[in-house]
């Protein structure tokens, strides 16, 4: 019987040591697998950060329009510097006003612009609600 117990003990040790081994190397893989997850994931965060993110405004603002005068003929978008680009802050607007539509705001500052400008056919492009700053709109001129 103390033949058969060592026997068994051996066989135990023997059992604990390989999957002591077999800890170690999933130890390691997994520490390798985790600093690639690691690389990718400041990878994305670097690109996330280092350009703008793309709001409707922008997209438009790269697509061809149609001009009033003649709705057959496509022209390129004017000079982006020639666009005017503005974000509206409604944080100090009351409850009420806060929840004014883009809509609304869009046509708000329409009037506004085409009276500063004397041009009565000055149309806003585009008014978008910027989803992690709730209390701002963005919005872009159409030519």
């Amino acid at each position: 019987m103390t033949k058969e117990l060592k026997e068994a003990v051996a066989k135990q040790e023997k059992t604990v040591h390989e999957m002591g081994k077999q800890m170690v190397e999933i130890k390691e893989q997994m520490t390798e697998e985790l600093q690639r997850v690691r690389e990718q994931l400041k990878t994305i965060a670097t690109n996330a950060m280092d350009g703008p993110q793309r709001s409707y405004a922008d997209a438009t603002l790269l697509t061809p329009f149609l001009p009033h005068n003649d709705s057959r003929t496509l022209v390129a978008p004017p000079n982006p510097t020639d666009v005017l680009y503005c974000t509206i802050g409604v944080s100090r607007l009351g409850e009420d006003e806060a929840r004014l539509s883009a809509g609304t705001i869009r046509a708000t500052v329409e009037s506004e612009v085409r009276s500063e400008l004397g041009n009565p056919t000055w149309r806003c492009r585009a008014v978008t609600k910027d989803p992690p700053r709730q209390d701002h709109l963005q919005g872009r001129e159409r030519a």
